[in-house]
């Protein structure tokens, strides 16, 4: 927690900042938070910042800042005006959480999941996932061009027997809880099988093993 003067000067930070941040209240106290400027946040951010506390609003966002000792953390900042009974402002507050753990663990994420695309459009055989209740939630490069369709769009969110493996190959249906895909998802034993056919878009089929 920040709070300021009408001025946007500090005159209070608690525990929790000092403990962040590595200052000390006595550091800071009379200092513009400014002093926690990393240099990552421009500055038309901090100037609609200003204009909209000292207009009475809250605002709310991110900043990335720097710690006393140049340590690049992230925080959730909640900033309020506190204002006399005449409507004057008193202090501006600040209640500020530490993110950096959450920011990372996103960026994380997002490394793995485009290395996890690129292996998968990088394999030669066609790879695609369906959601339990059959729709297809991701395809690679591979799957889409065997399947005679352009891009992945025209397969997510399909269910993947109705589209692709809805008849056997002597031409009979092929009801969906017959089908081996769909017993190996819902009941957690794995199948194989080398006798099967898919369909394309243009109405073609294809032997497969899965």
């Amino acid at each position: 927690m920040i709070i300021t003067d009408p001025q946007g000067n500090i005159v209070y930070v608690n525990p929790r900042f000092t403990q962040i941040t590595g200052y000390t209240s006595q550091e800071v106290v009379g200092q513009n938070p400014r002093i926690l400027k990393s240099g990552e946040i421009t500055p038309e951010v901090y100037k609609h910042l200003w204009e909209t506390i000292t207009s009475g609003k809250e605002w709310k966002g991110e900043f990335h800042n720097k710690k006393k000792k140049g340590e690049l953390y992230w925080v959730d900042a909640l900033i309020s005006p506190l204002n006399y009974e005449d409507g004057k402002t008193a202090h501006f507050i600040a209640i500020e959480e530490d993110i950096t753990a959450r920011k990372q663990m996103l960026e994380d994420l997002k490394y793995h999941e485009e290395q996890f695309r690129l292996l998968l459009n990088s394999a030669a055989e066609a790879i695609y996932g369906i959601d339990t209740q059959g729709n297809c939630t991701f395809c690679n490069h591979a799957c889409v061009i065997m399947l005679g369709y352009s891009c992945p769009d025209q397969l997510i969110g399909k269910n993947m027997h109705r589209l692709i493996h809805h008849t056997r190959a002597d031409g009979t249906s092929y009801p969906e809880e017959e089908c081996r895909i769909y017993q190996a998802f819902r009941t957690g034993v794995s199948s194989h099988e080398d006798t099967e056919v898919l369909w394309r878009d243009n109405g073609t089929s294809f032997s497969v093993e899965y």
